[in-house]
């Protein structure tokens, strides 16, 4: 570090402790060169901070002039990065699914020579959706508080209609005004579209008579998009009696697996059971979808018959057969209605309609 005056001055430099550096005066014939013999370290922030400079001239007859004081800002130190919009700083990947019209950067300056907006940039890109395909620079406008806050207002926002989507990188060049340099690059993945579930155990609408203890559940987000969050995800099993408590596990990339009691084979467990799954993904797209099953562990029974067994009648038309009613509509349609006539108990004719649980 040098400082130059006009000849005959004398220059002396103030760190910010108070404490004068040393150096060595030179004279070239037009400056009077003040060479630091005191170096001031460029790894770390231990010299950083205000100095003062005091000149006093003086002319060849030694009369002294009025001192003159400057200040001067010795900063080794790199601005540092506060927050950033839509970004998480310390993730590999960011992943949001708002709408964006700008990017905004807080910013500190960890020394005294605050910030270089004029001479800083933030960059937002879009990464090509082919491997072919070059990236693009989003259009938009810089504008700052001239304090510790930069905005990029993008001229086309990124909408949430899904036509978007795709993988951004956020780039930060930041300076200060004693030159120190910040590079920042952030992956981030816009994804507004929700994750779609599918039932894998048991069928949608199956009809089950024997055992089942567990519930599995296949979740799919679109290609490219932020993947699948199973911690955020989550399966609920409803039953007749209500809620049925279950063990989460999964497979840790797109499939949750829920394991409950074996429901009763007596029949006390029969009925309509409701699968309700919310599926959510790393950018916080949420869905829900229902689907159920029907249990059925008791066959059903038939509880009356018209004509009665044993019955007499002098006309017969019609013949009615109701089944007691489980959890589940009896399917009677696989049913099957014979009237058979004495004494060759010959099948007579007829068709078989099925209303709730009486054919």
């Amino acid at each position: 570090m040098c400082i130059r005056d006009s000849t005959g001055s004398d220059i002396e430099v103030i760190a910010p402790d108070g404490s004068k550096l040393g150096g060595v005066k030179e004279n070239d014939g037009d400056n009077l060169i003040f060479n630091l013999t005191t170096i001031l370290d460029q790894k770390d922030s231990t010299d950083d901070g205000i100095y003062t400079v005091n000149i006093t001239p003086v002319d060849n007859t030694g009369i002294a002039g009025t001192t003159q004081k400057f200040s001067l800002v010795y900063d080794t130190q790199k601005p540092e990065v506060v927050s950033v919009s839509h970004v998480e700083l310390f993730a590999n990947t960011s992943y949001t699914n708002g709408e964006i019209s700008e990017i905004e950067v807080n910013l500190q300056d960890k020394g005294n020579s605050d910030i270089d907006f004029e001479n800083s940039k933030v960059i937002m890109t879009r990464q090509g959706i082919e491997e072919t395909d070059e990236d693009s620079q989003l259009v938009g406008k810089l504008t700052n508080n001239q304090v510790d806050t930069i905005w990029l207002t993008l001229d086309t926002p990124l909408s949430s209609d899904g036509k978007s989507d795709g993988k951004y990188t956020v780039e930060l060049e930041i300076l200060d005004k004693a030159g120190n340099e910040l590079k920042k690059s952030y992956p981030v993945i816009f994804d507004t579209k929700p994750p779609t579930a599918s039932l894998n155990v048991p069928d949608e609408n199956q009809v089950i008579t024997g055992e089942i203890n567990e519930i599995v559940v296949q979740i799919e987000d679109s290609p490219g998009a932020s993947g699948v969050d199973l911690n955020a995800s989550s399966v609920e099993l409803t039953g007749p009696d209500g809620s049925i408590p279950m063990n989460k596990n999964d497979n840790g990339v797109d499939t949750l697996i829920y394991t409950f009691m074996q429901l009763s084979k007596n029949g006390d467990d029969d009925g309509t059971y409701l699968i309700n799954v919310t599926s959510q993904d790393k950018a916080g797209n949420i869905s829900n979808q229902q689907f159920e099953f029907f249990y059925i562990a008791k066959a059903p029974k038939m509880i009356s018959a018209v004509p009665g067994k044993d019955a007499f009648v002098n006309r017969l038309d019609t013949v009615n057969v109701t089944f007691s009613q489980t959890g589940q509509p009896i399917d009677l349609k696989n049913f099957d209605l014979v009237v058979l006539s004495p004494p060759d108990e010959k099948e007579l004719p007829g068709t078989v309609e099925a209303e709730d649980n009486t054919i």
